[in-house]
């Protein structure tokens, strides 16, 4: 497990594939991921009736309930330095 890293550090390991928590989260199974539609073939997104939109890479947070919702960090979490990979399940 690699510990104390600041958000910019964290972000490039999430970048990388890595999944990220932060020790200061009370969740210990919740994490970030970065997710990337093209890698899972879900590069446009069709909505009936109004057209074809692209799709942008963009973060996931496994939360409480062990369900997947779209993430953007707090300005806390961009300025914490209790960033650190995840090994869980």
């Amino acid at each position: 497990m690699i510990c104390n890293l600041t958000f910019s550090e964290a972000i490039i390991l999430m970048a990388a594939g890595m999944r990220l928590t932060r020790a200061g989260w009370n969740n210990k199974k919740q994490y970030v991921v970065k997710f990337s539609p093209v890698a899972h073939g879900m590069e446009i997104l069709k909505v009936d009736g109004h057209g074809e939109y692209p799709l942008c890479s963009f973060m996931l947070l496994r939360g409480e309930n062990m369900m997947w919702s779209v993430w953007t960090p707090s300005t806390g979490d961009t300025l914490a330095d209790d960033w650190e990979t995840y090994h869980g399940e």
